[in-house]
């Protein structure tokens, strides 16, 4: 008795579970992998408590196997029919205990697990505020698909999306600003003419499928990727203060290498 109430008092958690905040990205790769560690611990306690449970049971079950081919004997076998009660009644109460302990465990077990998919998450995340990369996206893409919690699944959606997009909107955007970098440059040449080359460059960003799709819906109730976002603002920022009079051409050469 004295090892199963020291097997309860094993492992006591106090969490507490962030609220979501848009992207995120405060975990480090090694607390991520201590939470999954301790997780796989709880999991296993919760497995050995399952076992104590169905020893009991089978003790009962054996109990009144044996209470009951003693009925029959009543007279005769009355004091050993009330000792099979009362153990009956005491690992009757033993299991019911070991079943509370199994519920507090395993909600102990899915706020944990809470907690780790959304780190999870949130180090996928993460991977929207660097240049696009296969060996870093991909894995970020699986490990979103393998949140168990649906909660977490349901806050990082859209960045489910983006991640499995990024690519494509990656190399969209490079597309535009290497169309930005070749504009023929020779009918601007006129200082009457500068606002029309500005308007002209901002057109030709603004075709984009990320600048339609993306970039202008950025808000607090949807995402964007940041790092293409900085990748537009400082090619508006350079169009806005190009003059072609003095110049012979914005030069968007150092964006296009960044991506």
């Amino acid at each position: 008795m004295r090892i199963v109430f020291s097997f309860l008092a094993l492992f006591v958690i106090s969490s507490g579970i962030s609220d979501v905040y848009a992207q995120d990205i405060t975990i480090s790769s090694t607390d991520l992998v201590n939470l999954k560690n301790e997780l796989q611990l709880l999991k296993d306690s919760v497995t050995k408590l399952k076992g104590i449970v169905s020893e009991k049971d089978l003790q009962i079950k054996l109990g009144d196997k044996r209470f009951n081919t003693l009925s029959s004997q009543k007279d005769s076998l009355q004091s050993a029919m009330d000792s099979i009660k009362v153990d009956n009644k005491e690992n009757k109460a033993l299991v019911a205990k070991l079943r509370e302990s199994e519920k507090y465990y395993n909600s102990q077990i899915q706020a944990m697990q809470e907690i780790a998919d959304r780190n999870t998450a949130k180090l996928a995340n993460g991977r929207l505020y660097f240049k696009y990369s296969d060996n870093l996206v991909r894995p970020s893409i699986t490990s979103l698909l393998q949140l168990k919690t649906e909660q977490v699944k349901n806050d990082f959606k859209q960045a489910l999306i983006l991640l499995q997009t990024y690519k494509k909107y990656s190399e969209d955007v490079k597309s535009t600003l290497i169309s930005l970098q070749s504009i023929d440059r020779s009918e601007w040449k006129s200082k009457h003419r500068i606002a029309e080359y500005k308007e002209e460059c901002i057109s030709i960003l603004k075709q984009s499928t990320y600048y339609q799709i993306v970039y202008t819906k950025k808000g607090a109730n949807s995402w964007t990727i940041p790092y293409l976002d900085n990748i537009i603002d400082v090619a508006k920022s350079i169009i806005s203060k190009h003059n072609p009079v003095e110049s012979e051409f914005a030069n968007f050469t150092p964006l296009i290498e960044m991506l």
